[in-house]
């Protein structure tokens, strides 16, 4: 479990390479704990919904759907989850 000083991120990203690299970044940097990697909005929300993330990094476009849906469907969630979107 990731201390006061250390926040837990996760990252989504239909593209490995973009996901490999935005998580190594992540992992030399001893404030955060990478938390995982993954490829589909979906995937992120049942990773939210399982275990604490404390920031959430995501691509605008994910397989199954957009950062926008993301963004909605944390909100909806009521997720405490910051998340930071790209394009």
């Amino acid at each position: 479990m990731p201390s006061e000083t250390h926040r837990s991120i996760a990252i989504a990203d239909k593209n490995p390479v973009i996901r490999t690299g935005l998580a190594d970044i992540v992992a030399r940097d001893g404030r955060f704990v990478m938390t995982a990697a993954v490829s589909t909005g979906a995937a992120l929300l049942d990773l939210v919904a399982a275990q604490t993330v404390d920031i959430a990094i995501i691509g605008w476009a994910l397989p199954d759907m957009t950062g926008g849906d993301v963004l909605a469907e944390l909100k909806k969630r009521k997720s405490q989850t910051r998340t930071i979107v790209y394009t």
